[in-house]
């Protein structure tokens, strides 16, 4: 390989996959870029339970009839929102990690709550009735 890798059993040399560059760590920007990744990674993960939970909801519950495919979606539909969020927001602010600058977040927790709100009323009305 011209390179200087060396094919080893196992090396994905061939794919090509884009690789993040590497940065000096000046400060604390390491520290920023690992608590974003954390911070996205707790959102993958909470919006892929929403998304569990909502196909859990919508398959043992299909006695009830349409309520339950409507919160069963509903959550389903709300995790994707999460994770789109999540990705997006992990994007920019790395790249505003990057420029030295930062931007908290302010409508997508807003956002995030108020259908979380509304899925909350869904869950009390299927359950009452």
């Amino acid at each position: 390989m011209t390179d200087g890798r060396s094919r080893k059993p196992g090396n994905l040399s061939f794919v090509s996959i884009p690789r993040s560059p590497i940065l000096p760590n000046n400060g604390s920007r390491a520290r920023d870029h690992l608590a974003n990744e954390r911070t996205y990674l707790a959102w993958v993960r909470t919006a892929l339970g929403i998304i569990g939970l909502g196909v859990l909801v919508e398959k043992l519950v299909e006695s009830q009839g349409v309520a339950a495919e409507v919160a069963g979606l509903g959550m389903v539909a709300m995790g994707a929102a999460a994770l789109v969020y999540a990705t997006v927001r992990y994007e920019r602010v790395r790249k505003q990690l990057e420029e030295g600058m930062f931007q908290t977040a302010s409508t997508g927790p807003i956002v995030i709550t108020a259908l979380g709100l509304i899925m909350t009323v869904v869950a009390v009305v299927f359950v009452l009735l």
